[in-house]
C-alpha cells in the first residue's frame, strides 16, 4: 500500500445527526490544583451513512507479479478489520481483486478523488511506512515514538465539487434580532473582516488551554499576522485571512452587491498543529457573536462543506467563460491611452503569480465585457 497512491474512495452522502446534543465530561489533561479536571463540553454530534451502505477505497495495483500477490495478501487481510479511525466505528470488511472497474459499481455512491498536499486532513502510507511498524509493533509496549514523516497528507475532493488547495471555512453572519443575514455594503469590506478578526481574537482569549496547547506565539502569528506574541512586526510566515464574500443568486448569477457571508482561509500553514488549531477556531466561532463598537451585531453560523462546496464557493472558484467584479477593483496602475483596463487587470494577475503571457492571450474571453 505504501507504494501505491492514496486510493480513490466511493462513498453514499453523509448526514450530520446529533449535532446539537451535548455533554458535559471531566477534562482530561495534566494540571494539578483547583482547577484541575474542570468539566467540558463534548458534541455527541457525528457523521452516518444511510443503512445500508457500502464504502470502497480503491487501490490501482500495477501488473507485476508482486503487485498481484500484495492485492491478494490485503484481500485475505480485509476481513480481519474490526474498525476504522476510532474504535466507534465498527466496520465489515471485504476485499476484491478487479481487472476492469464500470461505472455502475459507484450505484449512488459520490466518487472522491485524492489530492496529495502539506497541510491534507487524511493521512496515506509512504514508503518507510511498514519498516515503522514493524519496529513500532513486535511486542506489546514499545518506546519508539511514531513518526508520521511516511506518510502522505492527502484531502479529498467529490468529482462535482471544487478543489480549494488552503483550507478554508465559510460563515454567514446572521442578525440576533431575526433569523436573516447581516449586510454589509460592498465599499465596507474591513467591516465585517475586523468583526470577525475581533470574535477569534476574544476566542483564544477565553480559552486558556488553547493558548497553552498552541503558544501565544503561534496565535498571534497565525490569527493577528505578528511575528510573535511580544512584536508587532509583520509575519512573514502564514496566517488566517479574513475574506468577505459578496452574496451571487444563481442561477442568473446576479448581485446585488451586499456581503453576508465571511471566509476563513488558512494560507501558509506549515504543519499539521497550524491546521489543528484552525479548525478549533472554526469550530469555537460558530455560533460566536459579532461585535460593532462594542455592541453585539450578530453572531457566526459556520456553514457545512456541502453548503460551502456546493453553495457559496461554488460560483467564486468554478471554471467560467465571463469575468465580472461584485465589489470594487483597485488596479495597479491608471487607464489611459495605450493602457486599457485589461492591461491594467493582467499586470494585477501577474503580480500574484500567474503568467503574464497567458492572462494576456485569454483576457479578452475572461473579461466579455470591461470592468465598471
Amino acid at each position: 500500500m505504501e507504494r501505491q497512491p492514496p486510493p480513490t474512495i466511493l462513498a453514499p452522502e453523509a448526514v450530520r445527526q446529533r449535532d446539537r446534543l451535548v455533554n458535559y465530561v471531566p477534562n482530561n489533561d495534566d494540571e494539578f490544583g483547583e482547577n484541575a479536571h474542570v468539566r467540558t463540553d463534548k458534541s455527541l454530534g457525528a457523521w452516518f451513512f444511510p443503512a445500508p451502505s457500502t464504502v470502497t477505497f480503491r487501490w490501482e495495483l500495477g501488473g507485476t507479479a508482486e503487485d498481484r500477490r500484495s492485492g491478494d495478501t490485503l484481500c485475505a487481510l480485509a476481513p480481519l478489520l474490526t474498525c476504522l479511525g476510532r474504535t466507534v466505528d465498527r466496520v465489515h470488511a471485504i476485499g476484491h481483486t478487479l481487472a476492469t472497474v464500470s461505472a455502475d459499481q459507484a450505484n449512488g455512491r459520490r466518487c472522491r478523488q485524492p489530492h496529495e498536499h502539506d497541510g491534507g486532513r487524511w493521512l496515506a502510507p509512504a514508503p518507510g511506512f511498514l519498516d515503522l511498524l514493524n519496529r513500532r509493533f513486535p511486542r506489546s509496549v514499545t518506546d519508539e515514538p511514531p513518526d508520521f514523516t511516511n506518510t502522505r497528507q492527502v484531502d479529498y475532493t467529490a468529482d462535482d465539487m471544487l478543489r480549494f488547495d488552503a483550507p478554508i471555512a465559510v460563515f454567514e453572519m446572521l442578525r440576533l434580532d431575526a433569523d436573516k443575514r447581516l449586510a454589509f455594503a460592498s465599499r465596507d469590506l474591513r467591516q465585517p473582516a475586523g468583526m470577525v478578526r475581533n470574535a477569534m481574537l476574544q476566542w483564544a482569549n477565553a480559552n486558556p488551554a488553547v493558548q497553552q496547547h498552541f503558544g501565544v506565539d503561534r496565535i498571534a502569528r497565525l490569527l493577528q499576522g505578528h511575528k510573535s506574541a511580544t512584536s508587532r512586526e509583520r509575519s512573514e510566515g502564514g496566517n488566517f485571512a479574513v475574506v468577505p464574500l459578496p452574496s451571487i443568486n444563481p442561477p442568473a448569477f446576479t448581485a446585488d452587491g451586499w456581503m453576508r457571508h465571511v471566509a476563513l482561509l488558512g494560507f501558509g500553514l506549515a504543519s499539521d498543529t497550524d491546521r489543528e488549531l484552525l479548525d478549533d477556531l472554526s469550530r469555537g466561532l460558530h455560533g460566536a457573536e459579532v461585535h460593532d463598537n462594542g455592541a453585539a451585531r450578530g453572531e457566526l453560523r459556520l456553514l457545512t462543506p456541502r453548503e460551502q462546496e456546493r453553495g457559496v464557493l461554488r460560483h467564486f472558484l468554478g471554471p467560467a467563460r465571463r469575468w465580472r467584479s461584485l465589489t470594487p477593483i483597485v488596479l495597479t496602475g491608471f487607464t489611459r491611452r495605450g493602457r486599457s483596463a485589461e492591461t491594467c487587470l493582467a499586470r494585477a494577475f501577474a503580480q500574484q503569480g500567474f503568467a503574464q503571457e497567458s492572462m494576456m492571450n485569454n483576457l479578452s474571453a475572461l473579461l466579455g465585457a470591461r470592468p465598471r
